[in-house]
């Protein structure tokens, strides 16, 4: 058990009566492994405890619409592993350990092989031997990246099966010529590049992207630290926080005026 602000979280030792929702995992970390959450029971079960979540944290009883997965396994282009001076994996926050994953499969076919390659004699040890004792080795699309931040060569969504869906499903769901996007966490530009017919400032705290399209305008800020007071108007608001939420988005939104959420 671990506490953190308050909260505990616990592990499972053992189980004396299992759920008849319960399906033996496919990968074979499973049980001690910190990434995947839900692969003890079959896909269709983890959507709906994915959609119930979601209606405990936005406080609804609307109905969640889901749109799933192609794949469930084999899709991330993207994984970053931990080391020290004798394992590399996963970090496991609540257990303070790393995870050996030489078998892991939650990565696309070019991240798995690199894994394979590095557990295989050591190699991982031999590329980090003049590197600090703790680090981290990122793996994108086969390339590997040691000891830099998280994306360093720029953000990217991690399944472009799914990202290609929610562009598109955007794109859909935004009608009209000449619109005013506000793009909050809006990254490299990713979820408006394909709406050449609004007008888009994107907002972020990272370096601003090498390409932007003709219509999108970037504006690099710390919106952790507060925003402001808007100096122009919105049509709509797109809105793509990083995993720690927008803890401001009542103050923001309320220094807003004519945007449509």
């Amino acid at each position: 058990m671990s506490e953190k602000k308050g909260v505990r979280f616990l592990s499972l030792l053992s189980l004396d009566k299992t759920s008849p929702m319960r399906v033996e995992a496919e990968c074979p970390h499973f049980k001690d492994c910190p990434s995947c959450h839900f692969l003890h029971t079959d896909y269709e079960n983890e959507l709906k405890f994915k959609a119930e979540s979601l209606k405990k944290i936005l406080r609804t009883d609307k109905d969640i619409f889901l749109h799933p997965a192609p794949k469930r396994l084999g899709y991330r282009n993207r994984i970053q592993l931990h080391y020290n001076k004798s394992s590399l994996g996963y970090l496991d926050g609540l257990k303070s350990k790393i995870v050996e994953v030489p078998g892991c499969l939650i990565g696309e076919g070019p991240v798995l092989h690199k894994l394979k390659e590095l557990y295989q004699e050591g190699k991982w040890q031999e590329l980090v031997k003049k590197e600090p004792k703790k680090g981290n080795i990122e793996i994108y699309s086969g390339d590997l990246n040691i000891n830099k931040s998280y994306s360093s060569g720029g953000f990217t969504q991690v399944y472009e099966e799914m990202n290609l869906k929610l562009k598109a499903l955007l794109k859909e769901r935004i009608t009209g010529k000449n619109l005013k996007i506000l793009d909050l966490f809006g990254g490299n530009g990713n979820l408006t590049k394909d709406l050449i017919d609004s007008e888009i400032l994107i907002v972020d705290i990272s370096p601003p992207p090498k390409e932007l399209k003709n219509h999108q305008k970037y504006f690099r800020i710390n919106l952790k630290k507060g925003f402001g007071p808007l100096d122009k108007d919105f049509d709509i608001l797109i809105l793509d926080p990083p995993r720690g939420g927008f803890k401001d988005i009542h103050s923001f939104l309320n220094s807003a005026t004519k945007i449509e959420v």
